[in-house]
């Protein structure tokens, strides 16, 4: 009793396996779109007072003159200041204002309002531009 093990089609293999190598080296165009995407929801949630997990935010004791009933718009500051950086595989979301942690985090005067983090939204966009990505 013998089986044949055939390497028929082994070099096309080989070559997608090298493609897929060589674009898992730098991802900085998959992770630019993926940066973009998740500014845009980012902002979406200031727009609509929420978490990443979609709680509401805590309402504001009273109204601000500039920017009404809705927490962290007074001036726009914070959220004209999401960035997204994409250097090879690293994705880097954030703000660069000296404030944004108590607002995040809270203090004990201030309740946390977080608006950077993981949403089921985010996950769902790297899983189909992973996908997108690395389809040949």
């Amino acid at each position: 009793m013998r089986f044949v093990v055939s390497t028929d089609g082994l070099g096309e293999a080989l070559g997608t396996l090298r493609l897929l190598a060589t674009k898992g080296e730098d991802l900085t165009p998959m992770l630019d779109e993926l940066g973009q995407d998740e500014v845009a929801r980012v902002v979406q949630r200031f727009e609509q007072s929420r978490s990443p997990d979609g709680t509401a935010w805590q309402t504001l004791k009273r109204p601000r003159p500039r920017g009404g009933e809705h927490p962290l718009q007074d001036t726009g500051v914070l959220m004209g200041s999401i960035t997204a950086q994409a250097h090879g595989n690293i994705l880097q979301i954030g703000t660069a204002t000296d404030y944004a942690h108590y607002h995040q985090f809270g203090t004990q005067h201030i309740p946390a309002r977080p608006f950077l983090g993981v949403s089921d939204d985010l996950l769902a966009s790297i899983k189909e531009l992973t996908h997108a990505y690395f389809s040949i």
